[in-house]
């Protein structure tokens, strides 16, 4: 849940009003997801560059003793309507020293274009070739992916094919299952979280 859906206010006086963080419940609802995935064999955690995805992502790095790599392929959809310039991130210097567990020497396996105008088309060719990319890095155990609403479900209709079964709300865990004779949705749900938001948001 991050901040400015719950206290809209928060962009009137934002430094970076297009990069908003969590909220509370955001942190605790990140705190939730990490307790979920410890102990569950991830080996590499990737985030987008978003503040709101690295303040996810970074508990269960934490939780094992993993680094965050920071991909900007996995970035929230770049919509001119949202974002009337590319947006502004944090230098891979900058992050680390917010999240110790990010490693600032990650080179990212695609850089997005702004500005992206389809989600069907944009969106799902950026975040689709990002995990192809990926996989091939780590064509053995799990991942970690934290990104968005738009990107992950353009990312997980890459994936298998269409979004039935997927569940795209705040904090959600959807895990699919990758081999040489397909891709399968395992599991998707929010039922790991002790303060599930009920709303569908993909920004």
């Amino acid at each position: 849940m991050r901040e400015d859906f719950e206290n809209p206010a928060w962009k009137e006086t934002a430094a970076n009003p297009h990069d908003t963080p969590l909220s509370a419940r955001g942190l605790r609802q990140a705190g939730d997801v990490a307790e979920a995935l410890r102990g569950k064999g991830v080996r590499a955690v990737f985030s987008s560059p978003f503040l709101r995805a690295l303040q996810t992502a970074h508990p269960l790095a934490e939780a094992c003793g993993l680094p965050v790599f920071v991909e900007p392929g996995l970035s929230e959809w770049l919509n001119p309507e949202w974002f009337p310039a590319p947006p502004r991130w944090m230098t891979p210097g900058e992050t680390a020293v917010l999240f110790p567990r990010v490693d600032a020497t990650y080179e990212p396996a695609v850089v997005p274009q702004f500005p992206e105008v389809s989600e069907t088309r944009d969106v799902f060719d950026r975040v689709g070739k990002t995990l192809r990319l990926l996989l091939d890095r780590y064509p053995e155990g799990d991942i970690a992916i934290f990104a968005h609403g738009a990107s992950l479900a353009q990312g997980i209709a890459a994936l298998i094919g269409g979004l039935e079964g997927v569940d795209l709300r705040t904090a959600s865990i959807t895990a699919v299952a990758i081999s040489p004779s397909g891709t399968t949705l395992l599991a998707s749900g929010s039922s790991h979280l002790q303060d599930t938001d009920d709303h569908l948001r993909f920004h």
